[in-house]
This record gives C-alpha cells, structure tokens and sequence, in this order.
C-alpha cells in the first residue's frame, strides 16, 4: 500500500532509488503527506545542476531525501532521467536499491 503510493510522487524529471524505509510500528503511515513531502523536496531540485553535482561526485557522495514521522522513515535517492524521458509520467517511478 505504501509503495503504491509512493507512485504518486510527482518526480517526472528523476528515477526515485528507494534506499531504506523503516516501520517503526503496525499503524499504516499517511501516503498523502508523504507524497506531498517528497514532491515538494524534489520540485525543488533542477535536474541538470543535480546531474552535474552526481557526475562531480559521484552516487555516493549525493545526500539522500529523508521523511520522517512516529510511523515510517522513508530516504529516497535521485537519479536524472535523460532529458528525452524528462516530464514522462509513464511507468513506476519507485526503483529499489538492494
């Protein structure tokens, strides 16, 4: 249920890397503010500044986005899509890193 909707994240411009997600208890968390958490934290981010910082750095050295409440802590990582699938809704946008 979670990550159904997790899928709603508005991330047109990135794959979403699904780094971690703890429970910290049985109660489901609210999908709504977690989608508006994340598509406020990433619409905030220019896709071209964001792939020239990961070519600089590296994927390890880029700092995850984290949200967190008394359910659920969830960090996410970014990846940029090229610029021909930018704005491209289509297809999952949770991509998880094992």
């Amino acid at each position: 249920m979670l990550l159904d909707g997790m899928n709603k994240i508005d991330a047109s411009n990135f794959l979403l890397i699904l780094e971690t997600i703890s429970f910290k208890g049985l109660s489901q968390p609210s999908n709504k503010l977690i989608v508006d958490f994340f598509n406020e934290a990433i619409s905030k981010i220019d896709p071209d500044r964001y792939q020239q910082e990961l070519e600089s750095v590296g994927f390890a050295g880029m700092l995850p986005i984290t949200y967190e409440d008394d359910k659920v802590k969830i960090s996410l990582t970014l990846f940029p899509k090229v610029k021909a699938k930018r704005a491209n809704h289509r297809g999952q946008l949770v991509h998880i890193h094992l």
